[in-house]
């Protein structure tokens, strides 16, 4: 099963631990060939993502991503709202999809990377951070928001 592992490194240390966390890729991702593209990458594994999104003047992407994906969620997506930042409308979208789908709250923390203790217990072992074939259940029942590629996508 094809995972987002995100780990903090020097160049992107994150705000907090659960910043790290293994995220199972969407099915639909992987129809439109995101495995393919990443296998296009140099062998770099502190290698950007997305190399195409050049660094800002202090040497960060963040900014130009967030630009980036900001016209994409606009423009695709269709979240209009001004008064909603797009990379933020992004995150609000995906936790309500995962309600729709009757998602644990825990498993919507560990592919949001929030931290919500609910209880003593919550800080024991990973959670649901490290079970991503467990986190795919749910997140395979969240549809995507776009057509696919094919579908003059």
């Amino acid at each position: 099963m094809p995972i987002l592992d995100i780990v903090p490194h020097t160049l992107r240390p994150g705000k907090n631990e659960t910043m790290q966390r293994m995220i199972p890729l969407h099915p639909a991702l992987i129809g439109e060939g995101f495995l393919a593209y990443v296998a296009t990458l140099p062998a770099d594994p502190n290698g950007p993502l997305f190399p195409s999104i050049k660094p800002d003047p202090h040497g960060k992407r963040d900014t130009p991503a967030q630009t980036t994906l900001g016209r994409w969620v606009r423009a695709k997506v269709k979240i209009t709202d001004p008064k909603k930042a797009p990379a933020h409308s992004w995150r609000h979208r995906m936790i309500d999809q995962l309600r729709t789908v009757r998602a644990v709250q825990e498993v919507q923390d560990a592919i949001t990377g929030h931290y919500n203790p609910r209880n003593a217990g919550a800080g024991y072992g990973k959670g649901f951070r490290g079970m991503p074939d467990e986190v795919l259940k749910d997140l395979g029942r969240v549809p995507s928001p776009v057509p696919p590629l094919g579908a003059g996508g």
